[in-house]
């Protein structure tokens, strides 16, 4: 059997594996998050607190990401508009389609 690939190029193989992404976008907000402030308190607790108290004094946009994060985000309805009689109208002129399709080959 004929070598492919790497087979022929062994030396190509990179034996370390994927080298590392950099540090992402969250694993710096996550690690400053972290940092606690001159009273001790971590800055995603006063995040966290400073939205809930927006929430309290009328912010709709805080309060509905509150919500979306306790509750979860609503589920999303699909509506269609053929009706039965019309999908099977559009059924069997297809079917009529392919009949004359496999005649005619």
């Amino acid at each position: 059997m004929a070598k492919k690939g790497f087979q022929l190029h062994p030396e190509l193989i990179n034996r370390k594996g994927r080298p590392k992404k950099g540090e992402t976008l969250t694993d710096l907000l996550n690690e400053y998050g972290e940092t606690k402030n001159k009273s001790g308190k971590e800055l995603k607790e006063m995040l966290v607190q400073k939205m809930y108290e927006k929430a309290l004094h009328g912010d709709n946009t805080c309060m509905k990401y509150i919500f979306d994060r306790i509750d979860g985000f609503p589920a999303q309805t699909l509506k269609h508009d053929m009706e039965m009689e019309k999908y099977s109208e559009l059924s069997e002129a297809l079917n009529e389609i392919y009949r004359k399709t496999d005649k005619d080959t």
